[in-house]
């Protein structure tokens, strides 16, 4: 499932702050730290960035696109000290902090759940870029992707990459059991009716994982988020019902399993063995699951648009992953820590290469164009069929469902052993929902 944002000052008061120096993963705490005490200058992409020595926090996938940056401006007084993400490194910042000493420059984040700590007066960590990078940077990233980076009006990050779902299908088997690619989850839901009477152990998802999500959060069910600093849940709205109702179908005849889509039984006898029909999924399937953990051959699978419910005036898409990176407010040399940020989640010479769609929407359109030349998925349009999924993400709705971590454990730890015993996710939603309330509350809403 998805997850964010905070109430503010409240929350600290209750003593949040306490808690948190145990654990950054049970607080979220919005109250806006001070900005920075200088006057920065705004970077200039047009020249090289100012001389500065930079501490870098990273993954491994992003640690070569660090590295192009050193070569390429070392020349220039740029010096970076690349180092891996730390285990729990939300609370090494916090430690950081308590210490006055000891933050990286720039971190890479592998999701956008941190948002409103690092901005938070607590972790007084995340700088506002909106004084930093030229204006209107935000406004050429996909506005699903830009918007959980965003806390009362100010961006505290930039992001990576984009995951957009769509509705991956097996072009072969649709072929060959003369089936319709569907429009809608009704459509899909009857075709995996359809396959679990006519093709027993074909597969059209496995929700054991983060899959529930894409059907609960395009039915804009409310299953979590904030808005206006409060904490709400329903899951017994008819947005909700609908999707928990069509996903039990699916469950019971098989069609769905209750494991995961990269649980090692579902991989090998369901990817694997080329049964998988059709699934959502974000748009790096295509390089990590279809082919890379489940061998598909380039050229057999294929995408469309996102699914709609019956009686929505449009898709509600979901996305499912997108790293962000934070420039540090207690940088040394602020410009050229949001220079690098900058280049790293906008510059073409590393995005198009990469194997993640691109938030940066320019950068998206080149490796787009990359990905088609491949011939790895069977759909002409690609580009369009995409770019629509990226702009189909409802930002609102995102950045309101990007709750903490603790929040989101309700999925696995209250439906997944429920329905892999057999029974019905609607068995299991007052426990579900009061497990959540639960969690929210600790977490200091």
């Amino acid at each position: 499932m998805t997850n964010k944002s905070s109430k503010r000052a409240r929350a600290a008061h209750r003593g949040i702050a306490a808690a948190a120096a145990l654990s950054a993963l049970l607080v979220l705490s919005a109250c806006q730290g001070a900005a920075p005490a200088a006057t920065v200058d705004r970077v200039d992409p047009s020249g090289p960035p100012p001389a500065a020595d930079l501490t870098v926090w990273t993954d491994a996938v992003r640690q070569s696109g660090f590295e192009a940056y050193q070569e390429l401006y070392g020349e220039d007084g740029t010096d970076l000290s690349i180092e891996t993400l730390p285990d729990q490194f939300p609370q090494k910042i916090l430690l950081a902090t308590k210490a006055d000493k000891g933050w990286p420059d720039v971190v890479f984040d592998g999701g956008t759940n941190n948002v409103n700590l690092f901005s938070s007066e607590l972790y007084d960590f995340a700088a506002d870029l909106t004084p930093l990078l030229p204006e209107g940077t935000a406004d050429e990233f996909y506005e699903g992707a830009i918007s959980p980076c965003v806390v009362d009006g100010k961006l505290y990050c930039l992001r990576n990459d984009y995951a957009p779902n769509l509705l991956w299908y097996n072009t072969e088997l649709f072929d060959e059991f003369g089936y319709t690619v569907p429009s809608t989850f009704e459509e899909y839901l009857e075709l995996g009716l359809t396959l679990a009477e006519e093709h027993p152990g074909y597969s059209v998802g496995a929700i054991g994982g983060d899959q529930g999500n894409f059907f609960l959060g395009s039915s804009q069910c409310n299953y979590g988020q904030v808005v206006d600093e409060e904490f709400s849940i329903d899951l017994t709205s008819p947005e909700c019902t609908r999707a928990i109702d069509f996903l039990d179908q699916l469950l019971a005849v098989g069609a769905v399993s209750p494991e995961g889509e990269f649980a090692p039984g579902y991989t090998a006898d369901v990817g694997t063995a080329g049964k998988v029909l059709m699934m959502v999924g974000p748009t790096w399937y295509g390089e990590y699951l279809f082919k890379g953990t489940y061998q598909v051959a380039d050229g057999v699978m294929g995408v469309a648009d996102p699914l709609i419910w019956e009686g929505d005036d449009r898709a509600y898409n979901q996305t499912y992953g997108g790293g962000v990176y934070y420039v540090s407010k207690h940088a040394e040399n602020p410009t050229a820590a949001a220079a690098l940020a900058l280049w790293m989640a906008t510059s073409e010479d590393f995005q198009v290469a990469g194997p993640t769609f691109p938030a940066y929407q320019p950068a998206a359109t080149a490796w787009l164009a990359r990905i088609k030349s491949t011939g790895a998925i069977a759909t002409e349009d690609i580009e369009a069929v995409i770019d629509a999924a990226g702009k189909a993400v409802d930002g609102d709705q995102q950045a309101a469902l990007n709750i903490p971590s603790t929040i989101d454990r309700g999925w696995s730890s209250q439906v997944v052993p429920v329905i892999t015993a057999g029974d019905p996710i609607s068995s299991v939603v007052d426990s579900w929902q009061q497990f959540i309330e639960n969690s929210a509350q600790a977490a200091g809403f």
